[in-house]
């Protein structure tokens, strides 16, 4: 102070707010204080509050006048009674009390705390998360828990007009969350079938699976309980229109002829577009294959309708004739089959698709999209090729 070193001294007037020197003085208080910090923790060992030995070591934090100080409970625990931790800190005749207990390794954590804080209710919700539980079966259960499923009683909530019917019962009856999980035919006889199993197996020797603990004896109906709970009449059974599961793959053509798979692809976000293809032998070997980028199309259908029409010309420019085309895209197959209209903004490709099938003798079919997976995979990498890439051997 006026070019000596002084001591504290005791202020008898205070700073108004907005007053010049009332920043130089809050920047000296707060570089005082931030040096303070970082040598206390210097000095000691376990302060510091690190998230992992990856990560460097933070002790505070200034913003403007925020001031946030990082530390660990280590030094509480070292120097307080642990008694003084086991208590719960609650509100009790505007007194506080002590809730923050140690795990049960005896540290402190942020978990236990948070278990704390955590309502009865959410904890509950840590049941249907448990790592044992699949997660779709986890999804779905929160979906039903929320009214979540897009079932006509939920579409309906939200203002959308429509009939609805319950296609798992042979009366008809409004399709809800409620009834559809837990009320219908199918579920009733699931649920009835299921508590028979999950009884069945808290009876039964876990390792051996021969007589239970009352002595009964495994039943060979048991898997059987699931098909019976999930066979429908005839009825039901044209109104859901079920598809059995079957494993599907690539087929290898026929001795003597070749197979060319055909797939396009088509980003409605980015207007990106591509195509590809490839042409295989009854060994599987591959001949030749090509990817194409396109630009300026509207839809899939349109990269599907470029990519056979790429495929096709790249057949008769190698000299193939009499070859199986195979597309995963329905519509296009359709159309070239004649049983549904032509866009007419597709009629000159799908006019000379028609004629270079005709020269080459081929035949189009449709095949599902997992047996199409080297088409497609050619058919995304035309996104980034900015022209005409191909394949020969």
């Amino acid at each position: 102070m006026n070019g000596k070193v002084h001591g504290f001294f005791k202020s008898s007037k205070g700073v108004r707010q907005g007053d010049p020197v009332a920043p130089a003085l809050f920047i000296l208080a707060e570089e005082a204080l931030s040096r303070g910090l970082r040598n206390l923790f210097q000095n000691s060992s376990g302060g510091w509050y690190q998230t992992n030995a990856w990560c460097s070591a933070v002790s505070h934090l200034l913003f403007a006048d925020d001031t946030l100080i990082f530390t660990n409970a280590a030094m509480a625990f070292r120097h307080c009674p642990m008694n003084l931790f086991t208590k719960f800190l609650t509100t009790y005749n505007s007194q506080d009390t002590w809730i923050w207990c140690p795990a049960q390794d005896g540290h402190f954590s942020t978990k236990s705390v948070r278990s704390i804080l955590t309502t009865e209710a959410d904890q509950q919700w840590a049941i249907l998360w448990a790592p044992y539980i699949p997660t779709k079966w986890s999804v779905l259960v929160w979906r039903i828990i929320l009214n979540a499923v897009p079932v006509d009683g939920t579409v309906k909530e939200q203002g959308i007009p429509l009939v609805s019917k319950c296609y798992c019962c042979s009366n008809p009856h409004e399709e809800t969350t409620l009834h559809l999980f837990f009320k219908s035919a199918i579920a009733l006889a699931v649920n009835q079938k299921l508590l028979l199993s999950v009884l069945y197996a808290a009876l039964s020797c876990p390792s051996c699976g021969k007589s239970g603990v009352f002595g009964t004896k495994p039943d060979s109906k048991t898997k059987g309980y699931w098909i019976a709970a999930l066979r429908q009449d005839s009825t039901v059974k044209d109104n859901l229109n079920a598809r059995i599961p079957s494993v599907v793959r690539w087929f290898t053509p026929p001795s003597g002829r070749l197979k060319l798979n055909v797939d396009g692809a088509f980003k409605s976000t980015s207007g990106e577009a591509g195509g590809g293809g490839i042409v295989r032998d009854q060994n599987g070997n591959m001949l030749c294959a090509f990817a194409h980028s396109y630009h300026g199309l509207n839809s899939s259908l349109a990269a599907e309708a470029l990519a056979m029409r790429d495929g096709i010309s790249m057949c008769c420019r190698n000299g193939i004739s009499e070859v199986m085309i195979e597309t995963d895209s329905h519509n296009l197959v359709q159309i070239m089959t004649a049983q549904q209209a032509c866009q007419w903004d597709l009629a000159c490709i799908l006019q000379d698709i028609t004629a270079k099938t005709q020269i080459l003798q081929a035949e189009i079919s449709h095949t599902p999209r997992e047996t199409n997976r080297v088409a497609d995979s050619l058919a995304n990498f035309a996104l980034f090729c900015p022209s005409l890439v191909s394949w020969k051997f």
